[in-house]
């Protein structure tokens, strides 16, 4: 919550006060700021890790490289199998609905499947036993752009969020940015294609 010029953080282990506060909470982002009325959609996305049948073809270790693989209507992307951990596959975007707190945990046989057939059809050799299964969420803008602002009406609070599968990849340059607007308020990069006044939703100022 706001707290004059300030800030303070309500946890279970008591309250924490500070000048300003940086906001980078993934999933949770349209909860926690639920009045600015970002359009923000939580999507199920589904991993699965397999034991490479040809090993001399998609371990890392062998010169086999991360991947993307798109065709109509779908895109797929994963890494080959990395100190033994299997080669991961995930369905780019495509996902269920849901929330930071209800979401489906458990994967089921034809999730997997679906991801096999994949990579049996352009990665021949890439699948062999299924080494370990996980979900994960997407946080989703109309756009599949980010939102970096400092909140409208109480600049010591500045978020980033709507990464849609991508943020991790951009984790350093964004750290900088959080940085310079918690600091400063602005940012030496520029952040006009970030805002969330790009979606004329109605509670942005």
């Amino acid at each position: 919550a706001v707290d004059g010029d300030g800030v303070v953080v309500t946890t279970a282990s008591g309250e924490e006060r500070a000048d300003r506060l940086v906001l980078c909470a993934g999933a949770y982002t349209e909860e926690l700021l639920r009045e600015r009325g970002l359009p923000l959609q939580v999507v199920r996305i589904v991993n699965a890790y397999f034991e490479p049948e040809r090993p001399d073809l998609w371990n890392v270790e062998n010169g086999a490289p991360d991947f993307l693989i798109g065709v109509p209507g779908a895109s797929y992307y994963g890494m080959s199998s990395v100190d033994g951990i299997g080669v991961k596959i995930g369905h780019h975007y495509h996902g269920e609905q849901t929330t930071a707190r209800t979401i489906r945990r458990d994967v089921d046989d034809a999730e997997v499947q679906a991801l096999r057939d994949v990579l049996d059809r352009f990665m021949p050799g890439s699948t062999g036993t299924v080494k370990a299964v996980a979900t994960c969420m997407y946080t989703m803008t109309p756009d599949e752009n980010y939102i970096i602002e400092t909140h409208p009406e109480h600049p010591q609070v500045s978020y980033a969020c709507g990464f849609s599968g991508t943020g991790f990849k951009f984790t350093p340059v964004i750290g900088e940015i959080m940085a310079d607007l918690a600091s400063s308020g602005e940012s030496r990069h520029d952040l006009a294609q970030f805002s969330s006044s790009r979606f004329n939703t109605a509670n942005v100022a």
